[in-house]
C-alpha cells in the first residue's frame, strides 16, 4: 500500500538544517574467505557434493613377515598376501533457498513536497545496502556454524568437548563452555588441522616460521584476551586472493592464527539461564538490534540483552568463535540468466540482494500514472559443502572489554 509521506520522508518546512546526517558501520568479515558463485541449475535441485576418501593404516607394521626360500608349496615367499587397501567417497548434499525483501511504497507526488529528497532517497538507497550486507553476513555465520563438522566448548584448563555435527546450532555437544578461549584450546585446535590437511590451499599466508596461518574470527573481548597476553606476534606473508584480511585484523599472526574481529558473534542465553546444550538451539541466540520508532519512521536501536550476562541487563552467556580457512564451504547463488527460452521472454531478476526500483506502470490497475514505486531485492542462495572438516565452530563464555 502506500505510505503516508511522514512516515517515509518529512514534509518540507524551514526549520529543518541542510545538513542531513547518518551513520553506516556494519561489514561483512566473512565474504573474503568464502567463495561465491553461480549454481549450476544444470545439476538439479539437489546436487551431491563428492569428496574423495580412502583408507590410511590403522596400525603399527608390527606383523611383518620374514622373506625366505621358496617351499615350491604356495610360493608364500613369492606371492605373499596383501593388505587390501580401499576407496571411498563422502556424498553431501545441497540446495538453494531464497527469501525476499521490500519498502513501502512511495508516491511521487509526496517526494515533490518532501524535503531534501534527493539526499534522503540516496541516504535510504545507502541504507537498504546495508540491510543487505548484514543480512549477508548473518547468513555467512549461521552457515560457519551449520557448514562446519567441528564443534567445540572451551572447558577449564584448556579442555576441549567435542562434537562431530552437521547441525546449524551446538545442541550435539556434551559439555557447556565453563571457561574463555584460551591458546591451550587454539593451539590443540591448529595441530589437529594440520593433521586433517590443513595446506597451503586452504589457509590465507604463512608465518616466518613457515607455518599455514588461519584466521580466527571472534569477538573483540575474545581477541583481546588472547592478543593482548602475546608477545610474540609473527609477520605473517599473504596468499592473494586473502591480503585484505591485513586490515582487519591485529598485527601479526599467534601460534598459527590470524585474528579477525567481529563486532556482533552469534551469542546464546536466555531468561533462567543456558541449562543444557539442548538449549544451545538459534532460538536461543540473542541478535545484537531491535528496531522501534524513530522520530519519522523506524530506528534500529543495540538490543541490551545481547551484552554479557548480569551486566546492563545482559543475558548472553555464550558466543560463537570461527576458524574458517578457505574453501571450508561455499556460497552458490541462482544465475539471472537464462531469461528467455524460444518465444518467451522475461525481465531479468537478481537473487544476491541488489535492490531495484519498481514502478511499471499497470493497465486500469493501481499504478496506471506510473507514479508510485518501491525498493524490492531478491535472494536465492545455497551453502555448498567442500572440505567442512578444515573449520571449528567454537562455543566459548562471552566476553567483552
Amino acid at each position: 500500500m502506500s505510505l503516508d509521506l511522514n512516515n517515509y520522508f518529512v514534509e518540507r518546512r524551514n526549520q529543518f538544517h541542510k545538513t542531513v546526517y547518518q551513520k553506516l558501520f556494519r561489514s561483512n568479515p566473512f565474504r573474503t574467505l568464502v567463495p561465491m558463485s553461480a549454481f549450476d541449475l544444470s545439476e538439479g535441485r539437489t546436487p551431491t557434493v563428492r569428496t574423495l576418501t580412502h583408507e590410511l593404516p590403522s596400525a603399527y607394521p608390527t606383523s611383518l613377515t620374514e622373506v625366505a626360500l621358496s617351499t615350491g608349496t604356495g610360493n608364500p615367499s613369492c606371492n605373499p598376501d596383501s593388505t587390501l587397501i580401499q576407496r571411498g567417497e563422502i556424498q553431501r548434499t545441497f540446495k538453494l533457498y531464497g527469501t525476499s525483501f521490500k519498502t513501502d511504497t512511495v508516491c511521487l507526488s509526496d517526494l515533490k513536497r518532501a524535503v531534501d529528497a534527493a539526499e534522503t532517497v540516496a541516504g535510504f538507497e545507502r541504507a537498504l545496502s546495508e540491510y543487505m550486507q548484514v543480512w549477508w553476513s548473518d547468513w555467512y555465520r549461521l552457515q560457519n556454524i551449520a557448514q562446519v563438522d567441528n564443534k567445540v566448548a572451551t572447558r577449564a584448563s584448556g579442555v576441549l568437548s567435542t562434537a562431530t555435527s552437521t547441525k546449524g546450532d551446538f545442541t550435539d555437544l556434551s559439555s557447556l563452555p565453563n571457561d574463555y578461549l584460551t591458546w591451550d584450546h587454539l593451539k590443540q585446535i591448529y595441530w589437529q588441522l594440520c593433521r586433517n590437511g590443513l595446506a597451503d590451499e586452504l589457509a590465507v599466508g604463512r608465518d616466518s616460521k613457515g607455518r599455514p596461518i588461519i584466521p580466527l574470527h571472534a569477538g573483540v573481548g575474545t581477541i583481546a584476551r588472547l592478543w593482548t597476553t602475546s608477545d610474540t606476534k609473527d609477520s605473517v606473508k599473504f596468499f592473494d586472493p586473502a591480503k585484505n584480511l591485513e586490515i582487519l585484523g591485529y598485527d601479526g599472526a599467534v601460534n598459527g592464527f590470524l585474528p579477525v574481529v567481529d563486532l556482533f558473534p552469534i551469542r546464546f542465553g536466555k531468561t533462567g539461564g543456558i541449562l543444557t546444550a539442548a538449549d544451545l538451539t538459534l532460538t536461543n541466540a540473542i541478535y545484537p538490534t531491535s528496531n522501534t520508532a524513530a522520530t519519522v519512521g523506524r530506528k534500529y536501536i543495540a538490543n541490551a540483552s545481547y551484552g554479557v550476562n548480569g551486566v546492563n541487563n545482559g543475558k548472553a552467556e555464550y558466543e560463537v568463535a570461527t576458524i574458517l580457512g578457505r574453501q571450508v564451504w561455499e556460497a552458490k547463488y541462482e544465475a539471472v540468466d537464462p531469461t528467455q527460452f524460444s518465444g518467451m521472454k522475461f525481465d531479468p531478476t537478481n537473487f544476491i540482494g541488489e535492490f531495484q526500483w519498481i514502478n511499471q506502470r499497470t493497465f486500469q490497475g493501481d499504478n496506471d500514472r506510473g507514479n508510485l514505486g518501491y525498493y524490492l531485492a531478491d535472494v536465492r542462495v545455497a551453502a555448498k559443502p567442500i572440505f567442512p572438516e578444515l573449520g571449528y565452530s567454537i562455543l566459548t563464555k562471552a566476553t567483552d572489554i
